[in-house]
């Protein structure tokens, strides 16, 4: 799988905002030797990269650094990364939007555009209730997984929704990873 070059961008910010520019200095020495490359240079001259060597692992061991290897670390910066994302004029867009377009007609195209995955599909789509599945998460060891996660929280937060819940479960069929979102909301 790859990922747009948008989702790695705001990572070592991410760190030093949070962590400080001595646990930044700390996160680059574990990570791989490509990877920390590119988040020194900070030059993303590919729009697509290796999700695994250039996302997953470095968020796997900011959890492990920052978040006791705990994986909802992922949610954390997928929070702060579509927060300055969505700042502006697209944030405005977003708060706009009738919810159901927000989730039928934008959440996917938004996934699609940072992630090249195999098939997304809305499951339910009530007042209230949303269920996507996602076949294609393979090999990200919940990072990604919780990274959408994060993404659908903030946009909802964007629309005034209360008591959000996103729920995230993954199965195996016939050798293939399903990953199942359940969002719960209220107005």
């Amino acid at each position: 799988m790859e990922v747009n070059r948008n989702m790695m961008k705001v990572m070592p910010e991410f760190i030093k905002v949070n962590f400080g520019q001595e646990n930044y200095e700390r996160w680059l020495e574990k990570l791989s030797k490509e990877a920390k490359d590119i988040f020194l240079s900070g030059k993303f001259t590919s729009n697509w990269y290796d999700s695994d060597i250039y996302f997953v692992k470095p968020l796997l061991k900011m959890c492990q650094l920052f978040y006791e290897n705990n994986i909802n670390g992922c949610r954390e910066y997928s929070k702060y990364d579509t927060k300055k994302w969505f700042s502006g004029l697209t944030g405005f867009f977003v708060k706009i939007m009738p919810i159901s377009f927000l989730a039928d007609k934008f959440l996917i195209p938004n996934l699609h555009s940072h992630y090249r995955i195999v098939d997304v599909k809305t499951i339910k789509h009530d007042k209230g209730h949303w269920v996507y599945s996602i076949l294609g998460l393979d090999g990200t060891q919940g990072a990604a997984a919780e990274h959408f996660a994060g993404v659908i929280e903030v946009l909802l937060e964007l629309k005034k929704k209360k008591d959000i819940k996103v729920c995230v479960e993954t199965s195996r069929k016939q050798h293939k990873l399903y990953t199942m979102y359940e969002v719960i909301y209220k107005d």
